[in-house]
């Protein structure tokens, strides 16, 4: 079965533009990308049919015009959901754009719908991309700029403490070695004194330092991940329930079905057969 770790690891960008610039998707499949984060800014801009983007716990259906955002540490994947569709992608290495704008840990809407000047400002950026005319990174640097500065100045929803910042992103990298592993080895048993001992600390060292960097406890983590894995294996419809649940390390078939229907208010076996739609699978059920 394919893995399904949820931590993107990006290289180095180029210094000239720090900036993942990407037109695509690159794939038939209704499901354009996994669940993944990074510490990244990564904005999708809609160019052609429409879209099922998850950011965090929220579905966001943005259709042609429409600029998704996920911000640094939120777990985000893309659906097709109209064809022909195409799409824009920037991933922005904001500390390397502007130090101003990094320092003030802004945190953007996530759906920002049909705005004529980041339209303009994004037309212009892949424009150059697929040109490449002489300058192209250093104007493409320029114009990604004057995006953030925009979205700062209109589309900033709340800017979080750089204390609290640096609190979470030094627990993330202590926790990253944790949460590959989990990642890695879900159909495994986990205890908390045996992820604990992966970081050399006290358990109750480990769950502070969790919560600190991913907002709930490590079994919550752990129970989120396994039931948005096996809804990604379900959905290839290649496996039965019963080997997605063993797959994902659960021993009781019952207690999975039930765990599945209140995560997402469907069963396993709905979702393998194709009889709901893309919206089950990744909304919670509040």
């Amino acid at each position: 079965m394919p893995q399904l770790e949820l931590y993107e690891r990006r290289n180095q960008y180029d210094r000239e533009l720090p900036v993942y610039l990407s037109i695509g998707p690159f794939t038939e499949a209704k499901q354009i990308t996994q669940p993944h984060w990074h510490e990244h800014i990564e904005t999708i801009y809609i160019a052609g049919g429409m879209a099922d983007i998850f950011v965090d716990e929220q579905c966001l259906h943005a259709r042609a015009g429409d600029l998704v955002i996920a911000n640094g540490g939120q777990i985000h994947s893309i659906y097709r959901a109209q064809d022909p569709y195409r799409q824009y992608v920037m991933i922005i290495d904001l500390g390397a754009i502007s130090k101003e704008l990094y320092e003030k840990n802004y945190v953007f809407s996530s759906l920002i719908r049909a705005d004529e000047k980041i339209q303009t400002l994004i037309n212009r950026i892949f424009a150059e991309k697929l040109q490449q005319r002489e300058g192209w990174k250093q104007l493409c640097r320029a114009l990604v700029t004057e995006i953030l500065v925009y979205l700062s100045r209109e589309y900033a929803v709340e800017a979080v403490p750089s204390g609290e910042i640096i609190c979470r992103q030094n627990a993330m990298d202590r926790l990253k070695p944790v949460l590959v592993y989990i990642d890695n080895h879900l159909s495994e048993q986990f205890t908390l004194t045996g992820l604990a001992q992966m970081l050399y600390i006290s358990e109750e060292r480990f769950g502070h330092l969790f919560r600190e960097g991913i907002g709930q406890s490590p079994l919550q983590y752990v129970k989120e991940i396994r039931l948005r894995k096996a809804a990604y294996l379900l959905k290839t419809g290649e496996y039965t329930v019963t080997e997605v649940a063993n797959a994902v390390g659960y021993c009781d078939y019952n207690h999975f079905g039930r765990s599945f229907r209140k995560r997402f208010g469907c069963t396993p076996n709905q979702v393998r057969l194709g009889k709901v739609g893309v919206e089950c699978v990744e909304e919670v059920n509040s």
